[in-house]
């Protein structure tokens, strides 16, 4: 029985089926949250990864692709040749709408007991949709987004049982 869809991914191709199936699943998260999907959702991804030496082979593969960008949990890099994807379709309002993403950023997480899911993106939506609004004033951890407050930011968190990434929409204070 193989405990993780991807892991451990080890060739740069198998990362790019990664980085789409997280970007796709996470569209789809969204759009059963809001009802419609926004243009360039995702620019950011981040790949979680599942052993140590995959975390390792995995950082290693990723520097290769861009210029180190910033550091949380894993390298992240900013990347040489965005990755174009063609997200999904939905019906929206009885017609077909297809969501393109251009993955700008990417991150490899370190491995992390808790963290079983493929990956996580941040979405660039936003924070005060009014689909949003009883997350925010009457939070509720059991249904998605819940809502996640930090001291220097907040963030509204996509997740689904169902579905093994998760998503993230950041609001920074300022």
């Amino acid at each position: 029985m193989k405990l993780y869809r991807f892991s451990p991914i080890d060739t740069q191709e198998a990362l790019l089926e990664a980085v789409e199936y997280v970007a796709k699943q996470a569209t789809k998260l969204y759009f059963r949250t809001v009802g419609e999907a926004e243009p360039e959702l995702i620019n950011s991804l981040t790949i979680f990864s599942h052993y140590d030496d995959e975390y390792k082979s995995l950082s290693q593969m990723i520097s290769k692709l861009g210029d180190p960008h910033n550091q949380n949990n894993g390298p992240r890099v900013k990347l040489h040749n965005p990755i174009k994807i063609m997200n999904a379709t939905f019906e929206q309002n009885g017609k077909q709408t297809s969501v393109d993403t251009t993955i700008q950023y990417l991150r490899i997480r370190q491995p992390d007991p808790y963290r079983m899911q493929v990956g996580c993106c941040d979405l660039e939506a936003d924070f005060n949709n009014p689909d949003f609004v009883n997350v925010i004033t009457e939070p509720d951890d059991q249904k998605s987004p819940r809502l996640i407050k930090r001291p220097d930011y907040t963030m509204l968190e996509f997740f689904d049982p169902d579905i093994d990434v998760l998503a993230y929409i950041v609001r920074n204070p300022n």
